[in-house]
């Protein structure tokens, strides 16, 4: 614009120095030059006409340049202000020389600290580490109050010093609390994860009920921020006994009784999530155990019950809070759900030993009390079992009998293949029977492999004192020399 009005402020100078000429021509002219008057008239004219077009040119394209300027200027405008984030241009006293934040109420703010001094010391302490280091960005995390409570990314850059003619730096804060939060849910859920994995490998390597639960109601407890993780259990009676607890307080345990009737109950049963808090004064739903949770002045706490096979209430897991009142979120009561049935793995699982125990019980027992001898082998031929009649007949206690490595040891003999015969029903998986004198006395021994999917699992090896057969004992000497025969042991 500035080109095409100094272009026009030539063209019309020379314009008029060319009129005063023509005039000054005119005038001095003699009675032959008024013949040339019409000429020089006419040249002024097209010449003015020319410097007028070239002007018009001039200007009309000055005029469109500037219109494009504007219009650029607008669409940067345009694009500024629906940028998705906040930026602005701050000098080295916090002062804004330029502002775009998509929140209204502060978008006309003058000062870094108007969003707060904390906001500001950490962009200030940005721009002096970009200052005195070689670092070109640097970028942090904050949470601002003025929005919510919304978490935001920082990033501070120097700008040149040309652009506002004193030194300055660009501040940009993109909002990023959904990503935060998808964040802190996936560390939450792998958190979790974590625990229920090692929960579950403890249980699988049989780790006791106790030491099992404790680990798994104190992880509970740190992760809800609960004092007290309670697992109750509903006796016939229905009354709540406590079957395991991990406690930061000394507050009287909840007292309370499984009722038909209660609301409590009923919502316990399809094993929802009932979250408690003190500052209902309703709390309907918590009925049976209202008057309990108000003596020990919980805050809150929340149950999840736990149904059987046959979807009977048999008891509830419960996380209390003393201190808060806590809104407990979604994760937390999945949590809390999870954990309730993995409790519940851990007790079928006792049941589930303490029923082989005592299975096992019973069968040691009628062990000991048969008459014939009984030794078990495992699957490679070492001695598991043994009874007592068998450490009768051998000679020595049963521990002793288990810690020889074969029935060369038990013998006190080693012959070349003492346990040939067991050998073979190992190879072949079929049982045998055969006869051996052990001090003046004939038994028939049998082996019957145990076999599982195909596999030996264990070998019964029983004998049964036949001496009694042979009715005058004469035979006794030539039962020796038969081929499935074993030689006497020698008496100790």
């Amino acid at each position: 614009m500035q080109t095409g009005n100094r272009t026009f402020s030539t063209i019309t100078a020379t314009l008029f120095a060319l009129s005063a000429n023509v005039s000054s021509a005119a005038t001095n002219s003699d009675t032959d030059g008024l013949s040339t008057a019409p000429m020089l008239a006419t040249t002024f004219v097209i010449l003015a006409v020319a410097v007028a077009s070239v002007s018009f040119i001039f200007c009309k394209k000055a005029a469109k340049r500037a219109l494009e300027e504007i219009a650029k200027r607008k669409r940067l405008e345009c694009i500024f202000d629906n940028l998705p984030f906040n930026f602005g241009a701050i000098d080295k006293d916090g002062n804004f020389l330029y502002l775009h934040y998509t929140n209204p109420p502060m978008a006309d703010a003058k000062k870094l600290r108007e969003f707060g001094g904390k906001e500001e010391r950490a962009y200030m302490r940005a721009y002096r580490e970009i200052s005195d280091t070689d670092a070109k960005t640097v970028k942090f995390e904050f949470d601002s109050p003025n929005v919510g409570a919304q978490r935001f990314e920082a990033f501070v850059k120097v700008l040149p010093e040309k652009t506002f003619n004193t030194p300055c730096f660009l501040a940009t804060a993109i909002n990023i609390t959904e990503r935060y939060k998808n964040q802190k849910l996936a560390e939450t859920l792998l958190g979790q994860e974590k625990i229920f994995r090692i929960a579950l490998q403890m249980i699988a390597q049989n780790r006791g009920f106790d030491e099992f639960s404790e680990w798994l109601l104190e992880n509970i407890a740190e992760w809800l921020d609960c004092e007290r993780i309670t697992a109750f259990k509903f006796a016939d009676s229905g009354k709540a006994a406590c079957l395991v607890e991990f406690s930061k307080t000394s507050a009287p345990v909840l007292d309370f009784k499984m009722d038909e009737s209660a609301k409590f109950t009923a919502k316990l049963r399809p094993q929802n999530v009932l979250v408690y808090n003190s500052a209902d004064t309703s709390a309907d739903d918590f009925d049976a155990v209202l008057p309990s949770l108000k003596a020990a002045n919980v805050k809150s706490a929340m149950f999840f019950g736990v149904v059987d096979g046959n979807d009977k209430l048999v008891g509830c897991l419960a996380a209390e809070s003393f201190k808060n009142r806590q809104k407990f979120s979604e994760q937390d009561r999945n949590l809390m759900a999870n954990a309730a049935k993995i409790v519940q793995i851990a007790l079928d699982r006792r049941e589930s030993f303490r029923e082989l125990k005592e299975s096992e019980a019973q069968k040691s027992l009628i062990l000991q009390t048969i008459d014939n001898p009984v030794i078990l082998f495992d699957k490679s031929g070492k001695i598991k079992s043994v009874n007592n009649a068998a450490a009768k007949v051998i000679g020595k206690s049963a521990d002793a009998i288990k810690s020889c490595e074969d029935l060369a040891q038990i013998c006190g003999r080693t012959p070349a293949d003492p346990n040939c015969d067991l050998h073979e029903v190992i190879k072949t998986k079929v049982g045998k029977i055969k006869q051996v004198h052990i001090r003046d006395r004939l038994y028939e021994m049998s082996y019957t492999p145990v076999v599982d999917n195909g596999e030996i699992s264990n070998i019964v090896m029983i004998s049964t004192d036949i001496t009694h057969l042979n009715e005058d004992g004469n035979d006794l000497p030539a039962l020796t020399k038969q081929p499935n025969a074993a030689p006497q042991p020698d008496g100790e």
